[in-house]
């Protein structure tokens, strides 16, 4: 496998192969966008679920299915800041080298700060996932792409 994956960096590098593969980042208008959209949701567990999920995926850089498997357990507190760690990723599947990502307030914009947000999913969830899990329900990364599509097609253009 690190042959095949040091023949295809030598490839991108002499440019008969794309560098980029995959889909585009979000922009920040994007985010602030889609974190609005959340705050304007009427269903309370649906807005505890999107706004935190939203704001998760920009602040730990995670993959959609990553964010939907966090555990409570895979959260910690960090001096000023609250430490995701992510077991197992697309990039780390064995789970070897875990680092934990640091997620800070934002008390110039609360409106798209993960500790108001985290604070607000557990008060609005009235009860933990039996699993351990942060978010309840089965198939999370679903339930937010769901949401993400109808919100993008209701804006008419990708952000």
């Amino acid at each position: 496998m690190k042959l095949h994956n040091m023949k295809l960096g030598e490839q991108k590098q002499n440019g008969n192969m794309k560098i980029k593969e995959g889909k585009d980042e979000m922009s920040m208008t994007g985010y602030v966008y889609l974190v609005s959209k959340a705050w304007q949701l009427k269903d309370v567990p649906q807005f505890a679920f999107v706004g935190l999920y939203t704001l998760l995926i920009w602040n730990i850089g995670a993959r959609n299915c990553s964010v939907g498997g966090i555990q409570y357990s895979h959260l910690n507190w960090s001096i000023d800041a609250i430490t995701v760690t992510l077991p197992v990723t697309k990039c780390n599947q064995s789970a070897e080298n875990v680092y934990p990502k640091h997620i800070y307030a934002n008390p110039y914009c609360p409106s798209i700060c993960p500790f108001l947000m985290l604070g607000l999913h557990i008060l609005l969830c009235s009860q933990l996932p039996s699993n351990g899990g942060l978010f309840s329900g089965a198939d999370q990364p679903k339930r937010f792409y769901n949401w993400l599509v109808t919100e993008l097609t209701k804006a008419g253009s990708c952000y």
